[in-house]
């Protein structure tokens, strides 16, 4: 259970890090948006995100590790629709466009960082419990560069030698649907995962 909890870790923060290196290439290098701009059109995702972590604090007890797989599925619902706002608007594409969809990313992204540690180690030892949280929270940052990495390959694989908004929303799209097969692999593995968080074990 617990190698199962690394690849969900790897999964959801590698999706997680693919997706900013991907929106914010595409509002800085593409939409021409500053720093600044740039952090206020994605900030629908930290603040969907603190409801996504209450309501997953309310169904964790009830419901277990489907929390899990709820918060997946909507964080990938969400980057989904990202995608094909993007592929609708192209080179037209606004900030504003995509808040709402982002708004469904955060949602599910906050339903599934609150409980994935405690579900992860509802299956370890409590004598092994603080080797474990380290190397999941060394897993965190391999996961992190992952993901950037292989989303950030894809988005200028796809580029080339391209300019300007339709070039940088077209190869966005194509890479943020790597963020979204990192998704599909962390909510496979949640199935390897305890039904219920440590907590519940107790």
């Amino acid at each position: 259970a617990y190698v199962a909890g690394l690849a969900v870790v790897l999964g959801f923060i590698g999706a997680m890090g693919g997706m900013m290196i991907a929106l914010n290439v595409m509002f800085q290098d593409g939409l021409g948006l500053t720093p600044l701009a740039c952090a206020v059109a994605t900030v629908a995702i930290p603040v969907a995100a603190i409801g996504g972590s209450i309501t997953s604090s309310a169904l964790l007890a009830r419901i277990g590790r489907a929390t899990m797989h709820t918060g997946i599925v909507v964080m990938a619902t969400g980057l989904i629709v990202v995608d094909v706002v993007m592929r609708s608007a192209g080179g037209g594409l606004t900030a504003w466009d995509l808040a709402g969809p982002l708004a469904i990313t955060g949602f599910g992204m906050g339903m599934v960082f609150v409980p994935m540690f405690d579900v992860i180690l509802a299956g370890v030892s409590p004598h092994e419990i603080g080797s474990a949280s380290g190397l999941l929270e060394s897993i965190q940052q391999l996961a992190m560069s992952i993901g950037i990495a292989a989303v950030g390959t894809v988005l200028f694989d796809r580029l080339g030698n391209g300019h300007g908004a339709v070039a940088f929303v077209g190869a966005s799209d194509h890479a943020l649907l790597v963020a979204v097969a990192f998704l599909v692999a962390a909510c496979a593995a949640v199935f390897w995962l305890p039904r219920h968080a440590r907590a519940a074990h107790a």
